[in-house]
């Protein structure tokens, strides 16, 4: 009894483990966009870029912060510096011995010019160690260029949301390819089942006198067509589901399944009520106000710029301890010797050939430049915005003809099955009518899908993707 609680247990664990290595395989539109924002390489980029801005932007905080180093220098002059220095020695002397007896026998010593010696000043042995440190007291550049530093490293991290509308749109494109192509295979699926359930009766009334073989034949075609359009979407799902894979970043070698409910979709679209007057909120998009907040930064950067017009002040301190000796380990030669040093640096900008009026200039056009894509951009947007939403509207009222149509098609499918089957139509009248329905059902897809993708268009001009 122990050891089969012991399996049980094991099988257990097992099942467990093997669910976390299988993971998800099942999405909704909503599930496969979470997967991508998760998993996209473009998204693990935007990461990285903001990371990278944030370091860029401490990296320029670092610019102005004290600055400390302990520095230790050792030298040994094997070959010890002199000065020539003149003799001032052999003067004082010979007047002191003037004025002892000495003195007649010191004549014309040292001569009417003074002499020179050579002299070294330096010990073999120096050791120098001690601290050092520079901070700024004033730069206008480097305080302009902190605002500047983090409002870049701000803009960085909102481009992940231009990159996130990226995928979001990507992956829906290709979500709504597969549950179209998924409801194209439903279709015809259905179409074949008829056509058979219909080939079989006709089959039986050919045996029996009461059908031609033609009629069979024409089923047979039509069986035979339907099967081919199959084995078509069969591939496209295949190819459809890879292109989803790979905007999502999901193992293109594992397989997925979608649950979607395409007619739903469509209803609640349906329901929504297009506005064409409607005012648009330029803020939803992220490139607008990723425009917005280039021109911001640029115009801080211009004042960046126009600090190079101002003194800046540095302050420094040292602390050392200087050891010269000839003999390095001589106790009885002098010990460490103390340099402390305080100071102040002023650069003054007189004139630097006109470089950081050149710079301003062009900072001026740059940002002039900037208004100018901005005001394009919001432009463009406002049309964009227009055309998705009247693309909207057409696509509902196509969708509204196709299901009239469909339905229509069916109707008349349906009554000449009936004719046939009694014996009172003819096989190519049911021909007739099944193609027209098939051209229907063909048109509400494509209908449907239009549906689907105008939606997406509008979301996308509106900035409404961002918030699914």
């Amino acid at each position: 009894m122990k050891n089969e609680k012991n399996w049980i247990g094991l099988i257990v664990v097992m099942m467990i483990n093997f669910s976390s290595l299988t993971g998800q395989s099942e999405f909704t539109l909503n599930d496969a966009i979470n997967y991508a924002l998760e998993s996209h390489v473009s998204m693990r980029t935007a990461d990285l870029e903001g990371l990278d801005a944030e370091w860029a932007y401490k990296e320029g905080l670092a610019i102005g912060l004290p600055k400390i180093t302990l520095e230790t220098r050792y030298n040994y002059s094997y070959i010890r510096p002199k000065v020539v220095i003149e003799d001032f020695i052999s003067p004082i002397l010979v007047g002191v011995l003037n004025q002892t007896s000495l003195a007649p026998e010191l004549q014309g010593f040292g001569g009417d010019s003074p002499t020179t010696v050579e002299a070294a000043f330096t010990r073999r042995h120096q050791v120098t160690t001690g601290l050092n440190m520079s901070v700024f007291v004033f730069n206008g550049n480097y305080i302009k260029g902190l605002k500047v530093g983090k409002m870049f490293m701000d803009l960085a991290k909102k481009q992940k949301i231009l990159s996130a509308q990226q995928v979001k749109t990507n992956v829906t494109n290709a979500f709504n390819n597969v549950i179209v192509t998924q409801k194209n295979m439903k279709t015809i699926d259905n179409n074949i089942n008829n056509v058979e359930k219909l080939l079989l009766e006709t089959s039986a009334l050919y045996e029996n006198g009461f059908a031609e073989a033609l009629d069979v034949d024409r089923l047979l075609l039509s069986k035979e067509l339907l099967t081919s359009e199959r084995l078509k979407l069969d591939r496209l799902l295949e190819v459809s589901k890879n292109v989803l894979k790979y905007q999502m970043a999901f193992p293109l070698g594992d397989p997925i399944e979608i649950i979607e409910n395409l007619e739903n979709d469509v209803d609640i679209i349906l329901l929504q009520n297009i506005d064409l007057k409607e005012e648009i909120d330029l803020s939803k998009r992220p490139e607008h106000v990723l425009l917005k907040d280039a021109i911001e930064l640029d115009k801080w950067d211009l004042k960046r710029i126009k600090t190079g017009y101002l003194p800046s002040v540095y302050a420094s301190a040292s602390l050392e301890e200087n050891l010269q000796r000839d003999g390095l380990f001589n106790s009885n030669e002098s010990g460490w010797l103390p340099n402390g040093v305080v100071g102040l640096r002023a650069n003054i900008p007189i004139y630097d050939g006109g470089d950081t009026r050149a710079k301003i200039e062009r900072k001026k056009i740059v940002l002039e430049k900037r208004e100018i894509e901005l005001a394009e951009f919001n432009r463009a947007l406002i049309l964009q915005v227009f055309n998705a939403r009247t693309e909207l509207i057409n696509a509902k009222t196509n969708l509204e003809s196709a299901k009239r149509t469909l339905n229509l098609s069916q109707k008349i499918f349906d009554t000449t099955q009936i004719k046939y089957t009694n014996g009172v139509g003819s096989s190519l009248e049911l021909t007739q009518a099944e193609s027209g329905l098939y051209d229907a059902q063909a048109n509400h897809t494509n209908a449907m899908y239009d549906i689907l993708v105008a939606q997406s268009a509008l979301d996308i001009a509106t900035g409404e993707i961002n918030k699914k």
